[in-house]
């Protein structure tokens, strides 16, 4: 078995816009010797060169391949164009009319499914057109009619033969091509049960998820009661139980881990024991407990497979540690085990940081990237607002209806979670178990402020967390809570901020998570993830103490919003922002003022 501290590269080579085939410049000329109208010919080409303009080169440097364009173009967002929704889906339908003209892609019907369906295709469409179903299935519907497809003979077979002619043709441009062709089964399967008339016959609609851990059901009961029992006590065992532990930590006392900590470490044993299993190393049937499967050779398999399966991230390391961490509480090591198990995750760090130069203190490049979106005070102002707009229009809504729905309820869920964010930058672990009453106490009257404040064994570095919670801050959550949060559960005892549909438990992170990124980038254009709220307020503040002259100040502040400890390593993850704010102050206060005026410039160009 290949040892995952010497893998081979499976990082893939990113695609590329140049190109010596088909370019944009081709398209546009490609349109202009095309029997178009005139202004018709005007308009496409002159889009053209707009999506050119959006990515930074000329049509000739461009390559006429929707593949490629596909994710660039879905990464620009509206918003950050300035220009409306409407106006960036008439540009790309305009370049996908380009293409093909130019033969860049296959062809497609141009006529309105309306105009174009006929006899039974045409009575189908009427049946849904005034339902959400009519968005999702209407152009598979007239790819059937175009095809000599009947309503009667549509099959898995023919959504395929729809998903296959949409990845080749104009549509590919789409973000994210396969989920219309899920979302058109789902709309299918819906009008087989709701619509009548409708043929009977139902379709598959296959999981876009593809699990990588096999189901506990596979494994003996022990073994499900052993993970139960380290997530039940946190991984702390008895004190005859727990001696290597103690020993090796110095300590007569073993700490309990977080609530969050206990969960990845849970799933890092459940991608261990499929490892096992699948390598051949452990049979299913003798997985009956946690020790049976935590091993250097397992732990190494696991990891490998994450490799093949993810390519090398950050994510390697985290399920490393995460097994260290089991086994050193959970088994009785001997000190070659502690050697073994040491060696793993330092030789997975070396790994990384000779593969891909990952550096644990280091700020990665993506991240890097997308605080960049924070350079323009209008990002900033749009995403401390956004919880205050959602909620304005989410109320204005409700009061028209007179009713809260489910979608109106996720989209309040989402505000709440970024007015939190942005009040008290929470690991996404702390931010999903946040409770009523507990941890965000509202005062009782109005125009008052309340409290945000988590206890040091619900954080991750054991440090209490605390911050006020400002009287327009308590006014949101207040009508989150009495409005929008009980159509989010069927549990009214659940005491969750962010509660899980069913029962008492915390709303899935995943889900969470989810909801709160799709829902931010869809109104306001930024491109976030849980964590990254940290970066940006650390950003922020390192910012505002270098403008005041007290970036120490400012640093001591971070480690406060962090909740990291005073002098941790944490805040050298900033330290590369300090020259970028050392630069800015150089040019802003000596070199700006000394160089010449514009006017100046330009009579040197004379």
């Amino acid at each position: 078995m290949t040892k995952i501290t010497d893998p081979k590269n499976l990082l893939p080579s990113p695609p590329s816009l140049l190109t010596a085939s088909l370019t944009l410049a081709d398209v546009i000329a490609a349109v202009r010797a095309s029997e178009l109208p005139p202004e018709r010919q005007q308009r496409i080409g002159a889009d053209i060169a707009i999506v050119a303009s959006w990515l930074g080169r000329g049509p000739e440097q461009i390559a006429a391949r929707p593949a490629v364009l596909r994710g660039r173009l879905s990464q620009l967002h509206p918003v950050q164009l300035g220009i409306s929704a409407k106006r960036k889906s008439n540009i790309l339908s305009n370049l996908r009319r380009g293409f093909e003209i130019a033969n860049a892609v296959d062809g497609r019907p141009l006529a309105k499914p309306v105009k174009a369906l006929v006899g039974p295709w045409r009575d189908l469409h009427e049946s849904i057109k005034s339902t959400w179903r009519v968005g999702k299935i209407s152009q598979f519907m007239r790819y059937c009619a175009e095809h000599q497809i009947a309503p009667d003979a549509v099959d898995d077979a023919a959504f395929d033969a729809w998903g296959a002619w949409r990845a080749a043709g104009t549509t590919s441009l789409a973000r994210d091509p396969e989920r219309a062709v899920h979302q058109a089964r789902r709309a299918w399967n819906s009008a087989v049960a709701n619509v009548s008339g409708w043929p009977e016959h139902t379709v598959t609609v296959p999981k876009r998820q593809v699990r990588v851990t096999l189901d506990l059901d596979t494994f003996p009961g022990e073994f499900r009661a052993d993970l139960n029992r380290f997530f039940r006590t946190r991984g702390v065992k008895t004190a005859s139980e727990s001696r290597s532990f103690r020993e090796a930590a110095g300590t007569d006392e073993q700490e309990a881990l977080s609530e969050s900590k206990s969960a990845r470490c849970v799933q890092a044993l459940c991608l261990a024991a499929t490892a096992a299993v699948e390598e051949g190393i452990v049979p299913a049937e003798e997985v009956t407990s946690i020790a049976s499967i935590l091993t250097p050779a397992v732990a190494d398999a696991t990891l490998f497979g994450i490799v093949e399966r993810r390519g090398l991230s950050e994510y390697v390391l985290t399920v490393a540690k995460n097994l260290k961490s089991v086994a050193t509480r959970w088994l009785e090591l001997s000190a070659d085990d502690w050697a073994d198990w040491d060696a793993l995750t330092v030789g997975t760090r070396k790994m990384l940081k000779k593969k891909i130069g990952f550096d644990p203190y280091r700020m990665t490049r993506t991240n890097r990237k997308r605080l960049a979106q924070f350079t323009d005070p209008q990002a900033v102002s749009r995403l401390f607002s956004y919880p205050f707009a959602v909620i304005d229009e989410l109320e204005a809504e409700r009061r028209q209806r007179r009713r809260v729905t489910h979608e109106m309820s996720l989209h309040a869920m989402s505000a709440i979670a970024v007015a939190i964010l942005t009040t008290l930058p929470l690991r996404r672990g702390s931010l999903q178990v946040l409770q009523w009453d507990r941890h965000v106490i509202l005062p009782p009257r109005p125009r008052q402020s309340g409290r945000l404040s988590l206890e040091p064994h619900e954080v991750k570095n054991r440090r209490e967390l605390a911050a006020p919670l400002a009287p327009e801050l308590v006014e949101l959550l207040n009508i989150y809570r009495r409005h929008y949060w009980p159509v989010l559960t069927d549990d009214p005892e659940n005491a969750h901020v962010f509660p899980a549909a069913a029962g008492s438990g915390p709303r899935a992170l995943g889900q969470l998570a989810g909801n709160v990124v799709k829902r931010l980038r869809a109104r306001t254009g930024l491109v976030m993830h849980l964590h990254l709220f940290r970066h940006v307020i650390a950003t922020l503040a390192l910012t505002k103490g270098a403008e005041a002259g007290d970036i120490l100040r400012a640093a001591s502040l971070v480690e406060g919003l962090l909740g990291a400890s005073p002098g941790s390593r944490v805040t050298k993850r900033y330290s590369e922002l300090t020259s970028a704010m050392a630069a800015t102050w150089l040019d802003e206060t000596i070199a700006r003022p000394n160089r010449p005026r514009a006017r100046e410039r330009r009579e040197w160009r004379r």
